[in-house]
């Protein structure tokens, strides 16, 4: 039973990864305001064999920085010339610890992949001058390492919507 009907062939609407796991996992992918939460809403609400991860939200802005009372989230959006770099890499980090927590449920949708995090913020953020030619550096070794080494290892997503 299909939780939800499409008048365009899967195929052409999602990317397939070959790979055979028992789970289906998927990213959905968009811009802000686009509706990826409220997709996730609603996938979540239509059966109970589902699973979402929203984007980590509430943990960059339960991350308070103790000299001014801001939370990252704050300082960011105030001056992202300071905070870019060190906003995407905790936004990276949490993302993956998102990720890598064991699926209970048989369907997982997750609120946006590390690679957009990387291919989409980071480098948009890099190439506008907010994260210095170092900090680009540093941000690519820590998503390399941490992609090869962790994220080889968890489920691979069975598409991209």
């Amino acid at each position: 039973m299909s939780v939800f009907t499409s008048k365009t062939p899967i195929k052409e609407s999602v990317k397939i990864n070959e790979k055979k796991t028992d789970k289906h996992w998927f990213v959905i992918e968009g811009n802000i305001g686009s509706g990826k939460s409220t997709l996730c809403r609603l996938l979540e609400e239509s059966s109970n064999t589902i699973e979402v991860l929203p984007e980590p939200v509430d943990m960059w802005r339960d991350m308070i920085d103790n000299d001014s009372n801001k939370n990252l989230l704050q300082h960011y959006y105030e001056d992202q010339h300071r905070w870019s770099f060190t906003f995407q890499l905790y936004g990276l980090m949490t993302r993956m610890e998102d990720i890598m927590k064991e699926v209970k449920e048989e369907n997982m949708f997750v609120e946006r992949s590390i690679y957009s995090y990387k291919h989409v913020f980071a480098r948009s953020l890099y190439e506008k001058g907010k994260m210095t030619s170092l900090e680009w550096k540093l941000y690519e070794e820590w998503f390399e390492w941490l992609s090869q080494k962790y994220f080889s290892q968890m489920h691979q997503a069975k598409g991209y919507i």
